[in-house]
């Protein structure tokens, strides 16, 4: 018999058998979406995404999503592969100076996975390896991720702790340095 006090919870609990870890994290980024009304969800990476889409279809039917290119949906877009005749749910056209609106009116909710973070909340989203002219892994990238999310909510999702992700010195633009320096 195991001694209470040293019980795992998750491992103990009969609901822990009804969910994966991925579908807990999903749920749980669906509550950072809660109350923020119509705001335009980016939700980078799959998790995230399946986020957003979550808190879409429950606690925020207002937030806006869109198709990754120029219209804002009704509801989520499937991920994966869309059955013949799919037809996404356009609610409306969103030009490039709808998202500008967005992005600077504190309009956007970000939630984005960076690879590593320092100290200070500092995120590489950009290039891993020992030479930044030459990464070994050049990643999503910044792009203008920096300026505009001033304006916003941004949630990082960090799927991994460990030192990797957790970097020891400063991350813009040189913990990709330091992290190959320890390896």
């Amino acid at each position: 018999m195991t001694n209470p006090e040293h019980a795992d919870p998750v491992k103990e609990s009969p609901a822990a058998a009804e969910y994966s870890l991925a579908e807990l994290m999903i749920c749980a980024g669906a509550e950072a979406f809660r109350n923020d009304g119509e705001v335009l969800a980016t939700g980078i990476g799959l998790i995230p995404r399946l986020a957003a889409s979550l808190a879409m279809n429950t606690v925020n039917p207002d937030l806006m999503m869109t198709d990754s290119e120029a219209w804002l949906l009704s509801e989520p877009n499937p991920v994966g592969q869309r059955e013949e005749g799919f037809v996404q749910k356009n609610e409306t056209w969103m030009g490039f100076s709808r998202i500008f609106d967005n992005v600077w009116s504190s309009k956007r909710h970000a939630m984005v996975g960076p690879s590593q973070i320092d100290r200070y909340g500092q995120a590489n989203i950009s290039a891993l390896g020992v030479n930044y002219d030459q990464p070994k892994i050049q990643m999503l990238g910044v792009r203008g991720f920096p300026g505009n999310s001033i304006s916003h909510a941004n949630s990082f999702f960090v799927p991994s702790h460990n030192q990797r992700v957790f970097v020891k010195g400063e991350c813009f633009g040189r913990c990709w340095q330091a992290l190959f320096r320890r390896s």
